[in-house]
């Protein structure tokens, strides 16, 4: 239940209530409280994790003091046993053993990646090893399962079983495809059951983990400064981090504005992401849009708790509840067809859209973002740069502002953006499937002939 009263705090243990705070967007408020659950659970591990997932969402901590917090966790985890010497054949070209690890395989944005790059691997070069800590194994994995991999259940294993799957399997290159986000098993890889660690995809921030030896990421997402704060060495991709699969070709509607009258925000990210920085700014906006109105649509946007913080949010700033509407889950399809009733989608920050912003370009529907220094701040401005939307790239709250308020006040544009962005996005790198499979596959055997020659991990260029 994500409805948080009052009387209801001093009933809810300090983790509950740190993990509905921070589904319903109330960012501050959240850390606040899984800081005492750390304190009273003597820095659980998971809530550990829970927290630092949240902090990346928070606009009042600087990014000094959030890698400081990565360290702090890494540093509790830490294992001995990672200094083990593995028994790895050193031969540096032969094919590669490689295992990934999620608790996402499933109906997940992380199966539409890791999906298309398995069924591309090489196989004469890359053996593949599936590690499911998904609370379903059997939910739709057929996106992973496409490349065939040997498949491993580790839900219910405790961390000596999996570190000794995994040696008994002899990976010599271990992906974490959670970083800190649910059902992760950084704790495992804490003790170094692989040669070469790598983490990817899931969380675009360091894990803190010694243990770790590279980051996947790409030029566009990750500034020059990044490496400072990172436990791993970086590994940037030519192209772009991840590769999206085929999409649907669901018709793109006009925008509605014509139809309406109006100009119609949206955001259709976690309320998590939403904090009250972000409805702030969105409010701002829309008070110089007249009659303008906003969606929001992800699961929980139809919780009261979620909506009471958001009405509440917009209305301090004279945004009246006639001109939102929350909607919660929706099949796919109908998911992506809501597209078709928004003109602008408002990315939150500081952690940014990734997928959402994706799917709204699929659709035709510009997207506003604010970019900063580390890669969650700078997803969707990856996105929009590499087609060319660079002006609704801004550093700034009032360049966000307004970016979004001409754009408003633009309709010719958006409908030449809405018969144009998915032309654009089909012809960039992150549908580039085959393209992103030899770069991974060329990083991987640099990472392997380094650690064959008897080598440090050091970040690698592609």
């Amino acid at each position: 239940e994500l409805l948080v009263k009052p009387t209801d705090k001093e009933h809810m243990d300090a983790a509950s209530l740190a993990n509905a705070l921070h589904r319903s967007g109330q960012t501050s408020q959240a850390l606040v409280a899984y800081r005492s659950a750390l304190e009273h659970s003597n820095n659980s591990a998971e809530i550990f994790t829970r927290y630092l997932f949240c902090l990346c969402q928070s606009v009042e901590d600087d990014r000094d003091f959030v890698f400081a917090e990565h360290l702090r966790f890494g540093q509790m985890v830490k294992s001995p046993e990672a200094c083990r010497a593995h028994t790895n054949d050193r031969d540096p070209n032969r094919p590669l053993r490689v295992g990934y690890v999620s608790g996402d395989f499933g109906f997940h944005t992380v199966s539409d990646f890791i999906g298309p790059v398995a069924a591309r691997h090489d196989a004469s070069q890359v053996e593949i090893y599936a590690y499911s800590n998904a609370g379903n194994p059997q939910d739709d994995i057929e996106a992973i399962r496409a490349g065939k991999p040997h498949w491993r259940s580790i839900i219910g294993l405790n961390d000596a079983r999996f570190v000794r799957q995994v040696i008994a399997d002899q990976i010599d290159i271990l992906v974490d495809l959670s970083g800190h986000t649910g059902r992760n098993r950084l704790t495992a890889f804490a003790h170094k059951p692989a040669p070469i660690q790598v983490t990817w995809l899931g969380y675009p921030h360091t894990t803190g983990l010694e243990a770790m030896d590279y980051r996947l990421t790409d030029h566009r997402t990750c500034d020059t400064g990044s490496q400072a704060y990172a436990v791993e060495n970086m590994v940037r991709m030519r192209g772009a981090v991840a590769p999206y699969r085929s999409m649907p070709q669901f018709a793109i509607a006009d925008p509605p504005c014509l139809a309406n009258g109006y100009i119609t925000f949206g955001s259709t990210n976690a309320p998590g992401k939403v904090n009250a920085q972000v409805l702030t700014l969105w409010a701002e906006i829309m008070c110089q849009v007249p009659g303008s109105r906003l969606i929001l649509r992800y699961l929980g946007y139809d919780d009261p708790g979620v909506q009471a913080f958001v009405f509440e949010t917009l209305g301090a700033k004279g945004i009246g509840s006639d001109r939102v509407t929350c909607h919660g889950a929706a099949e796919f399809s109908d998911y992506m067809r809501s597209y078709g009733q928004i003109d602008i989608l408002l990315d939150p920050f500081p952690y940014t859209g990734g997928t959402t912003t994706r799917n709204a370009l699929w659709m035709g529907v510009p997207v506003v973002t604010l970019q900063g220094l580390a890669h969650h701040e700078r997803i969707s401005a990856g996105l929009l740069q590499s087609i060319e939307l660079d002006d609704m790239v801004t550093r700034k709250a009032q360049d966000y502002r307004e970016a979004a308020i001409a754009l408003a006040h633009d309709p010719s544009r958006l409908v030449t953006l809405r018969r144009e962005l998915r032309t654009r996005l089909q012809a960039t790198a992150y549908f580039d499937v085959s393209r992103f499979v030899s770069e991974l596959e060329s990083a991987y055997r640099v990472m392997w002939q380094r650690w064959c020659a008897g080598l440090p991990a050091q970040p690698i260029n592609l």
